[in-house]
């Protein structure tokens, strides 16, 4: 760790992901029928929700995919989800598609046309930039549910998973101006969108409250690229910000 940086993490990333198996789960005990017992009405155990009856009462297996906007292995964003869907495999019982890394823009549409072809009935695309291509496929694929996590758009059989990121960077903001000897922070963004902005915003306006001297500089990747948000840290540092909270996956 490079001794003069104070590091504000990114408090809220870790228990967003994790909510994908919750989802996946009351997704498909909506689909379901209630099953009930001859007796009293007992509701079905949460193994029995990864299948969802069809109107002709035959069981149709959860089948869930999920497309992401980096590496499984990234040890942040995207792998979040990865553990999730695995999450929803073993929980729930389901079967999963391996997860589809960092599509090209252009290709999106397509992909998530193939997955519902392949008879996923969840399809989990995990970044606010798949809103759109979501959007466009929603209506050609009616028996797989898209739920696109930070989007906008809804159907019938598109949603979005939405967070309000900029109450935990206010939070963080305020820190950072209490902290910084220099008064200069710093913020490193990955691909710019708006759930990033308004997260840096917020985190602006929370080290302000806290030290209205406090310069606030703001910069972004503008992909994937570790090495590049390296040296846009290191750039920071060089220009005597003592402390840089990152979002960038």
């Amino acid at each position: 760790m490079i001794s003069n940086l104070r590091c504000v993490s990114r408090v809220f990333g870790q228990s967003l992901a994790p909510g994908l198996a919750v989802f996946a789960a009351l997704s498909a005990g909506c689909a379901q029928q209630s099953a009930t017992s001859t007796g009293g009405g007992t509701t079905a155990s949460p193994a029995a929700a990864a299948s969802a009856s069809a109107g002709s009462g035959e069981k149709v297996a959860l089948k869930v995919a999920l497309i992401t906007p980096g590496k499984i292995s990234d040890k942040g964003w995207s792998q979040l989800a990865y553990d999730s869907e695995q999450k929803i495999k073993t929980e729930l019982g389901a079967e999963t598609s391996p997860p589809l890394e960092n599509p090209a823009p252009a290709e999106v549409a397509g992909v998530m046309r193939n997955l519902a072809q392949q008879g996923n009935n969840l399809l989990f695309a995990h970044g606010q930039e798949y809103d759109n291509a979501a959007k466009t496929v929603a209506a050609d694929v009616p028996k797989t549910t898209i739920v696109v996590m930070g989007g906008r758009s809804i159907a019938p059989n598109l949603m979005p998973i939405q967070f309000s990121s900029g109450q935990a960077t206010y939070l963080a903001g305020m820190v950072a101006g209490g902290m910084t000897k220099t008064n200069k922070v710093g913020l490193v963004g990955g691909k710019k969108n708006p759930i990033i902005e308004e997260a840096f915003f917020s985190f602006a306006k929370g080290a302000k409250a806290a030290n209205p001297a406090v310069e606030v500089t703001t910069a972004y990747v503008g992909d994937e690229d570790i090495a590049k948000a390296k040296q846009q840290t290191q750039a920071l540092l060089d220009s005597n910000v003592d402390v840089i909270m990152h979002n960038a996956n």
